[in-house]
């Protein structure tokens, strides 16, 4: 929420240097400094533009702040209701530590499952290839880091397929890579599903009152799901090889 205006600020025993935006006081025998931010000010206003701005519904702010002495009983009684508010839902800290294993990396592949992708297409006996792009020093590095990572988990393994897409890496928002395959190739000639498109407003109404959601894509999520026998259709390629 925005204010049009904030009037008045008091401290005990504290003093004001307003046109450096500083303002001193004592915390015990503390000396605490608060300086504001210059280029967050706005230009100075008389009450006659303060008046004018309110008669158009602004709003105002008047605060306040003074020193408060917590004693050992209230703080207590705080870390109690802190603690009352984590276990609104007491079950979960329970889930978690149960189902811990899916919070980690994946080292092996996932369980069969009542659903497995597969992949149909167009004409079976011509395979997709397309050779593997051109790859920086940097990424080439991080390739083979990652390429090793899942050798190791064993979800990926060598192959001798006909089919191959290249690989590229997508900056992640916390700096890090995420390593892609690029199937627009074999796309072209994948058989789509047909499924239904869920209806928002129905959504919506089923998960009305609901307090817990969960969703797929946990760690990894769509490495938890296993591939049918045509699984040689989803071969990549890097510089160095199938």
């Amino acid at each position: 929420m925005w204010f049009g205006a904030c009037i008045g600020l008091a401290l005990p025993d504290s003093w004001g240097h307003w046109p450096s935006m500083t303002m001193t006081f004592m915390a015990g025998k503390t000396q605490v400094i608060l300086k504001g931010d210059q280029s967050l000010t706005k230009a100075e206003c008389s009450l006659k533009t303060i008046s004018k701005t309110w008669e158009r519904e602004d709003w105002g702010l008047l605060l306040e702040v003074e020193n408060v002495k917590i004693d050992e009983d209230n703080e207590e009684e705080s870390e109690r209701e802190e603690e009352g508010e984590k276990s609104n839902l007491p079950m979960i800290p329970n889930l978690l530590k149960r189902f811990r294993g899916l919070f980690e990396m994946p080292k092996e592949l996932p369980p069969r499952r009542a659903v497995d992708n597969r992949i149909l297409t167009v004409d079976e006996q011509k395979p997709i290839n397309v050779r593997p792009y051109k790859y920086g020093y940097i990424q080439k590095e991080e390739i083979e880091k990652l390429v090793s990572e899942m050798l190791q988990a064993g979800i990926i393994r060598s192959s001798r397929s006909s089919y191959s897409s290249p690989v590229l890496l997508v900056k992640k928002r916390d700096g890090g890579w995420r390593f892609c395959v690029n199937y627009r190739k074999l796309n072209q000639v994948t058989i789509s599903d047909k499924f239904p498109i869920p209806i928002i407003e129905e959504l919506l109404d089923e998960l009305h009152g609901a307090e817990v959601f969960s969703k797929l894509d946990l760690r990894l999520g769509y490495h938890q799901i296993r591939m049918k026998e045509d699984i040689e259709k989803t071969e990549f390629c890097t510089y160095e090889g199938h």
